[in-house]
């Protein structure tokens, strides 16, 4: 009874010692690591730039989608396997016509890279998406709010908005199920 009562106390006694630490207030956040370790001097904003010459993501999300008919996958016996039919087809895009418009132009977009290579160098392939990445295995959104950037030169990893500039592709049939890109890209000032 008496271990029991100490271990309260001593538990009490270290909770104080915790809260008299000082309290972060909002906004304020522990500097980001970039890929090469360095940290950056700025804070981060996750606010997108806005510009009359910027694509905006509103447009990019009015793509609609066509379920192809198919079988539903059997139920399986062993509950987390999951079986997908031979031959099953994801949703295709549906694109508007002020979308389809956009293939082929030189077009500027703001957005959050998602890196696709480990370089010290920079980002010849990533994805600018609408949001920022929250986590190094979660895409931050549907195929609508990202676009895979080929880069002409390396673009130096950020975790705050980029302005990239490059020709724009609608992808109807990609085989990764991406809907955009733009090629040739540059990061813009």
């Amino acid at each position: 009874m008496k271990r029991l009562f100490f271990t309260v106390l001593l538990l009490l006694w270290w909770g104080d010692g915790w809260s008299a630490q000082p309290a972060q207030t909002p906004g304020e956040h522990q500097p980001l690591l970039a890929p090469d370790g360095s940290t950056a001097d700025a804070p981060v904003s996750f606010d997108l730039p806005k510009g009359k010459d910027l694509l905006g993501w509103e447009v990019l999300g009015q793509v609609g989608l066509i379920h192809p008919k198919q079988e539903k996958p059997p139920k399986s016996k062993i509950r987390m396997e999951i079986t997908t039919p031979e031959g099953w087809e994801r949703p295709k895009p549906r694109f508007t016509g002020e979308i389809k418009a956009l293939d082929g132009q030189t077009l500027k977009m703001a957005g959050f890279m998602f890196p696709l290579d480990v370089s010290k160098e920079g980002q010849k392939r990533f994805l600018l998406a609408k949001m920022p990445p929250t986590c190094a295995f979660c895409l931050p959104g549907g195929p609508e709010s990202m676009v895979l950037v080929e880069a002409a030169k390396p673009v130096r990893f950020t975790m705050d908005a980029i302005i990239v500039k490059g020709r724009f592709s609608v992808l109807e049939h990609d085989k990764d199920g991406m809907f955009y890109k733009l090629s040739v890209a540059h990061q813009e000032k």
